[in-house]
């Protein structure tokens, strides 16, 4: 690590000074000790259902699975240790149950996740039972909800109205041949009130599926399922914005029952198409993918290979990492055999079976995509009755290239979330750094090195920072001393999220101080005087919980004492960048955040400062929507004004670097013409590197292609970009390049 050091510490050399303090964001892989065996003891299961989830705040994937062994309903909850050992957990109050539907979400705004599972129970009666979350991992059960009982349910968590909290809809029976379809909207603190009077069909055996169909950013649903033993329905409604929801007519989708229903975009066109299965209305098994065309037109795709199946479960994810969505369906074929059948697509929707796949095949399972190892890709865990009869439950683990194997005891590559950040602390002016992360054996620190001025750097002992990891640092002069202060914000060594602020007394000595800033990992920090006082506030992005995103500004007094300025307009968001300039030339600090609302859900947005701190969200920009990226502005083409490059995953999971040149009102336009690689989970920093007298470019982090890049490109001026070959700069990732600002 010191050689990436040093070599970084060489060309600090043109950043020293030039803008705000920006934290210094990697990821280093290292191997760790053998896993133990048995690390996925799960009890086998049939009539299963599933569903992963960070129950207990510690940033790693648990499960829930319910179903059959024996004579046995279980409803089990597995913990998961970060490496992807699961142990049961005793003494959990959930009702076993089968043929069960199970959906978290955080139903009270508390930053945790609740559970509802909906199924059949040991005393052969329909049940449905809401447990909350002490935020620990440690459920009660509600006492008293409005929902009906149900069993051959399926259940599901959207804000349908659009008002920041998860409403419900459940479909299922209640008795024999007796079946609702319910919506119920959430008040914000987990109370629940029935819609009376909703257009949809009363279904069981079926389907729900949430997504916005028609591309006007609301959300739609789609329900399938069985109205009688001769009816069999797929029925799209469509959302108008505020929770009411109108049938869609001429939709040429076939009714089914036994069904699965799921969005998903498998062309790449930036719309979600449809895949249906189950049994039709001539009790034919079927498998049809609808092509959507933008606006919730679907027609029937002819030409896909799935093979017909009931009892079936569907997970989409990209398992072999070429930016495109493949699936898995699993369940009974027409000649009643238990398949499990992986198909990859070709990134334009044509989808191939992968027979090299070894999955069990499983009927009346459940099967969920998740990165269960910390190894950044997508491992599968299926649970079923398979083809003996016998009730099963599986892991496998994921090469990176979708290749599986079914764990059996193995061991792995862990990730170790760091941030760094290099200033001047002692005021010898050369640039020291202050690391935080983990390390052997797996411990948070926290690690000051002050440099000798020849790039040789000696750890400070005694220092007073807590030792966090996966987090975010930025120094700043908080307090108008001039030098330079950091707040330091991540989980720390109990898991538990920190924020910290410590005063410099001008020799690098530094000293904790009470502040009010929100305890939040996966963030951001920005400095910069927002209100025109002539001292730094600051932004924070980042998690409270896996459910939980905060942006937050402060505003400082001059002396080091921050003030939460209520009322702003920015998005939450997590795995974010964020960047204060003065895109609109008044001479005021301007914002733009890029990040994750929820999961696969970027954002990029411009906030412009009216001059004393007051926001306004800057619409019909053209800014790609990003997220786990970064944001960097300079003059790149020497018109006097502020442009802008922004890397990060889009939508698609699809990595991008794209430069917006500004007209010196703050409005953007897309540069079409430059050479950057697309990258994620990386870093922009620009530097007249040439003398020339222009800002040039160094972009490092992960392309398309999984390879990791540290590339230079150089400017003719203009905003012209070419590549420099032949640089020494050492390939890194999750990282970022640092500037610092003075007060």
């Amino acid at each position: 690590m010191k050689t990436i050091l040093l070599i970084i510490l060489g060309f600090m050399g043109f950043f020293v000074g030039i803008g705000n303090a920006q934290n210094i964001q990697f990821e280093q892989v290292l191997p760790l000790p053998p896993a133990p065996q048995n690390i996925a003891d799960f009890a086998p299961v049939g009539y299963s259902a599933m569903a992963f989830a960070d129950i207990d705040g510690d940033d790693d994937l648990d499960v829930l699975i319910t179903g059959m062994n024996g004579s046995d309903y279980k409803a089990t909850l597995y913990i998961n240790d970060g490496l992807g050992n699961y142990l049961p957990v005793t003494g959990t109050p959930f009702e076993g149950v089968i043929g069960a539907s199970i959906a978290f979400t955080d139903i009270d705004g508390d930053d945790d996740l609740d559970v509802l599972i909906a199924g059949w129970n040991y005393s052969s009666q329909p049940s449905t039972k809401l447990y909350t979350n002490d935020g620990f991992g440690n459920f009660s059960e509600v006492s008293s909800i409005p929902f009906p009982d149900v069993y051959l349910a399926s259940v599901a968590f959207a804000d349908v109205d659009e008002d920041n909290d998860m409403d419900i809809l459940i479909i299922g029976s209640t008795s024999y041949n007796v079946y609702i379809a319910k919506l119920y909207l959430n008040d914000s603190i987990g109370n629940f009130i029935e819609v009376i009077g909703t257009p949809f069909e009363y279904v069981g055996s079926g389907s729900i599926a949430f997504a916005d169909a028609d591309g006007d950013n609301d959300l739609d649903v789609i329900i399938s399922g069985s109205k009688s033993s001769y009816e069999r329905i797929a029925k799209l409604y469509a959302n108008d914005g505020v929770g009411n929801f109108s049938i869609v007519s001429g939709t040429p989708f076939a009714g089914v029952y036994e069904s699965s229903t799921n969005f998903a975009d498998v062309d790449s066109d930036n719309d979600l198409d449809l895949l249906i299965t189950g049994i039709n209305n001539s009790n034919q098994n079927i498998a049809i993918l609808y092509a959507n065309d933008g606006v919730g037109n679907f027609s029937e795709v002819t030409d896909s290979t799935f093979e017909p199946i009931q009892k079936v479960s569907i997970a989409f994810a990209d398992v072999d990492g070429d930016n495109d969505l493949d699936v898995l369906i699993t369940g009974d074929n027409t000649a009643f055999q238990r398949i499990a059948k992986l198909y990859t697509n070709d990134g334009v929707g044509n989808f191939s079976e992968d027979t090299s796949a070894s999955f069990v095949g499983v009927s009346e399972g459940s099967i969920a995509f998740a990165d269960v190892d910390g190894d950044n890709d997508l491992d599968i865990l299926i649970t079923g009755e398979k083809a003996s009869s016998q009730p099963t439950a599986i892991l496998y683990l994921n090469d990176s290239i979708g290749n599986f194997s079914a764990v059996t005891g193995t061991s792995y590559e862990g990730v170790f979330e760091s941030s760094l950040a290099f200033g001047d602390v002692d005021g010898d002016n050369d640039i020291d750094v202050l690391i935080i992360g983990k390390t052997n054996p797996y411990q948070p620190t926290a690690r000051l090195y002050t440099n000798d001025g020849d790039g040789n750097l000696e750890e400070v002992s005694g220092t007073p920072f807590e030792a966090v990891y996966d987090g975010s640092i930025a120094f700043g002069d908080v307090d108008g001393d001039n030098d330079l202060d950091v707040l330091i914000t991540g989980k720390n060594i109990s898991n538990f999220k920190t924020a910290n602020l410590y005063l410099n007394d001008g020799s690098g000595n530094f000293t904790l101080v009470s502040s009010p800033f929100p305890i939040v990992y996966r963030s951001s920090i920005a400095f910069a005087d927002v209100d025109g006082d002539n001292d730094l506030d600051v932004l924070i992005t980042g998690e409270l919980s896996s459910a939980s995103r905060k942006t937050k500004l402060y505003v400082n007094d001059s002396t080091g004492y921050f003030s939460n300025v209520s009322g702003v307009p920015f998005e939450k968001v997590s795995q974010s960048s964020i960047a204060f300039a003065d895109v609109d030339g008044d001479n005021d600090m301007d914002l733009l955040i890029t990040g994750e609302l929820n999961s696969n859900n970027p954002i990029t947005k411009l906030y412009s400062n009216d001059g004393s701190g007051i926001f306004s969200e800057v619409t019909d920009i053209p800014f790609y929507a990003v997220y786990d990226g970064s944001v960097a502005f300079a003059d790149v083409d020497g018109d006097n004004d502020i442009d802008v490059v922004i890397t990060g995953n889009d939508s698609l999971d699809q990595k991008t670097a794209t430069l917006y040149t500004n007209d010196g009102y703050g409005i953007f336009s897309k540069f079409i013409s430059t050479p950057f690689v697309g990258v994620d989970q990386s870093s922009l920093s620009f530097a007249d590197v040439d003398q020339d007298g222009d800002m040039d470019l160094l972009i490092t982090g992960e392309d398309s292609s999984s390879q990791i890049i540290s590339r230079l490109y150089a400017n003719d001026g203009t905003g012209i970009f070419s590549e420099v070959t032949g640089m020494p700069f050492e390939e890194v990732r999750f990282y970022s390049l640092c500037r610092y600002r003075w007060g």
